[in-house]
């Protein structure tokens, strides 16, 4: 369980260090665990994360930017 408080931040390794890619299924699990909070930052810390990070942008209602829709999965 990730630490309780009205901010987060968390810091995305992915699942095999910093190459791995994210399910929508997890992303959508980022966004409940967020759903209660009053804001904070997600951080997806490799280049080739940056499909995950537009799913998520996505996932989270903003508009697709660069190759968000292209990328899903």
């Amino acid at each position: 369980e990730p630490p309780e408080g009205p901010h987060f931040y968390w810091r995305l390794l992915g699942r095999r260090g910093m190459t791995g890619r994210f399910t929508d299924h997890e992303l959508d699990t980022l966004l409940d665990l967020s759903a209660d909070r009053e804001g904070g930052h997600v951080v997806f810390t490799a280049a080739t994360m940056l499909p995950d990070a537009r799913r998520f942008a996505v996932l989270a209602g903003a508009a697709p930017s660069g190759s968000a829709e292209a990328d899903e999965d």
